[in-house]
């Protein structure tokens, strides 16, 4: 018996999973780098012999709530849906160059005109007669992701920065109650809205490997003898 390997996009699948298991390791880190913030306070206190009344001391334990409950949260986990949608505009470059070829279409997506997302959509939909999404609620969670992303990658999370039509979609999803909020004029996100993000660009890129793969079956990979 001959079991086929196919390695075909095999790259895109280790960095999904690379990506999952940085962010697991992100998340166990956030407790324990604000306890150790916390720990570095109270020992300077100490030292220092302040009295846990005085206004400075009241301050400085504020500011270790604030560090804990929204800075770290929100400097780890932007950068992380930065990265996540940089994972899936390249996946999805690399695919589209890959059935371009396979289908020897003249066109290729670079020479569509529009936001990436939407180019993409058109190029896999109407030349490439390929669809890009499996349904409508992951081409809405796309679009979020690709939104938040340019907040942070252009204004650096912080709202007013952000320029107009963006902000009032994003305050759209503040309201939607997903995991997205907006603390002292800056963007935040829950654990769970990040998870959930990843796991909705997860699927959607190993759907459309799969696809591919299906409609395609002439792989470059290799066969192994199994028994």
């Amino acid at each position: 018996m001959e079991l086929t390997l196919d390695f075909r996009f095999v790259e895109i699948e280790y960095e999904l999973w690379a990506l999952g298991e940085y962010l697991n390791a992100l998340e166990q880190q956030l407790p324990a780098i604000a306890e150790e913030k916390r720990t570095q306070t109270f020992a300077r206190l100490q030292a220092e012999k302040s009295d846990w009344d005085d206004p400075e001391t009241e301050l400085a334990f504020r500011e270790l709530d604030e560090i804990a409950e929204s800075v770290l949260p929100r400097f780890l986990r932007g950068p992380f849906l930065v990265t996540l949608w940089a994972l899936y505009e390249s996946a999805i470059t690399e695919i589209a160059g890959y059935l371009k070829q396979q289908q020897k279409k003249a066109l290729g997506l670079q020479d569509i005109r529009d936001g990436f997302l939407d180019r993409a959509r058109k190029y896999f939909d109407h030349i490439l007669a390929f669809p890009l999404c499996a349904d409508d609620r992951t081409w809405e969670r796309l679009q979020m992701l690709m939104i938040l992303r340019n907040a942070l990658a252009h204004a650096n999370g912080r709202i007013e920065a952000v320029k107009e039509k963006s902000r009032s979609k994003i305050e759209e999803y503040t309201k939607m109650r997903v995991g997205v909020a907006v603390e002292n004029g800056n963007l935040s996100f829950t654990e769970a809205f990040v998870r959930e993000t990843y796991a909705l660009v997860h699927e959607s890129l190993i759907n459309l490997i799969e696809r591919v793969r299906s409609a395609h079956q002439t792989p470059s990979g290799c066969a192994v003898k199994r028994g």
